[in-house]
């Protein structure tokens, strides 16, 4: 990756964070009276961070689209194969024998190796009745994924834009329109978690925006006087992102919105060649390195959570008795557990392949 990108890499460690933040509402049920571990509304922190996943993903996608796609469409897939397939392999047998022992899953065996082809396949988001039945997290793996296989149709219209004008009309179009056909579905199918939260339809309008974002980025040079004040506007959109979390107990409709709207913005001047001084800080070996452990963290963190279920919760009968104190203790031990996980599958796994 480019040296300027490694803010945005920095960005995906605290993206994984707040995907693991929003499953700690695992925890909820698990300890004596009504107290959370985090306010409710930082539960839909999960959904932000899927977001900016998206949007990130297909900008560089787009961005090393020419690249990627010159040896034609099979070496493409291939690459997106090799990269995403071998981990989720690793981690499925697990996920589908704790499911099984849980009494998660009580479908026809004829059923069960349906669904663990499609999630080994990561196709599983194409049916609502096998997204998100062993590893639940997975949902945004497969969505990309799929996105992934029809990325050359997607950038096909995206070829004939000219003009920087065109561009930022565009990118405008499809982060509101992403915005409101969110809401419609919503309101359309309110209890579809698959229609309107997980499938590659909805996503769609989030994964074109990031596909015209890298496209124009790799055409457009950005202008002076965003290049010549970069700390500023850094500091300015990052102070509009954090308040934003700040302010989602009191408004997370709100919040969401304005989220959605920074996300392309955060990328676009984070990606600056001559980025400021929050480039430069962001961009530290020190917070970016981490970025390399954050796919394997993604599909590994759920695993540690069905595991605790069964210990404290099957086993030792501790499930709605523990204190807050033993609850924020499992979570720390989860923390290192997926730390540890994820790098001894990228070092011994990914890195290799």
């Amino acid at each position: 990756m480019q040296k300027h990108a490694l803010a945005l890499d920095t960005f995906r460690v605290i993206a994984i964070l707040m995907v693991f933040a929003c499953h700690l509402n695992f925890f909820d049920l698990a300890m004596v009276g009504d107290r959370t571990i985090l306010h409710p509304n930082y539960y839909n922190i999960g959904g932000l961070a899927a977001h900016f996943f998206i949007v990130l993903s297909a900008f560089f996608a787009a961005y090393s689209y020419e690249k990627s796609i010159a040896q034609g469409y099979k070496a493409y897939v291939t690459k997106r194969m090799r990269r995403l397939y071998p981990t989720n392999w690793a981690l499925l047998p697990f996920y589908v024998v704790l499911c099984l022992i849980l009494g998660f899953y009580g479908r026809p065996i004829s059923q069960m190796i349906v669904d663990i082809l499609l999630s080994g396949l990561l196709l599983q988001e194409l049916f609502n009745f096998s997204a998100k039945v062993f590893n639940t997290p997975a949902w945004t793996i497969s969505t990309l994924f799929i996105l992934y296989l029809i990325t050359p149709v997607l950038m096909q219209p995206l070829k004939r834009i000219r003009g920087a004008h065109w561009w930022v009309v565009l990118i405008i179009v499809l982060t509101v329109g992403d915005i409101y056909y969110r809401q419609w579905l919503t309101h359309m199918k309110p209890d579809n978690w698959w229609l309107n939260y997980a499938s590659p339809v909805c996503r769609i309008t989030a994964y074109l925006e990031g596909l015209a974002l890298g496209y124009a980025a790799r055409q457009l040079t950005a202008p002076g006087w965003v290049r010549n004040y970069a700390t500023l506007w850094e500091t300015l959109v990052t102070g509009i992102v954090v308040c934003c979390l700040f302010y989602l107990p009191v408004n997370n409709y709100v919040c969401d919105n304005i989220f959605f709207l920074c996300c392309p913005v955060v990328i676009a001047v984070f990606f600056q060649k001559d980025g400021g001084r929050l480039s430069s800080f962001f961009g530290k070996e020190i917070f970016s390195g981490w970025s390399r452990y954050v796919y394997s963290f993604y599909l590994a963190q759920f695993l540690f959570l069905l595991t605790d279920y069964l210990i404290f919760g099957k086993v030792l009968g501790l499930w709605g008795h523990l204190s807050h104190a033993a609850a924020l203790g499992i979570i720390a031990m989860n923390f290192a557990l997926c730390v540890i996980t994820s790098m001894l599958l990228y070092h011994k796994l990914e890195r290799r392949i």
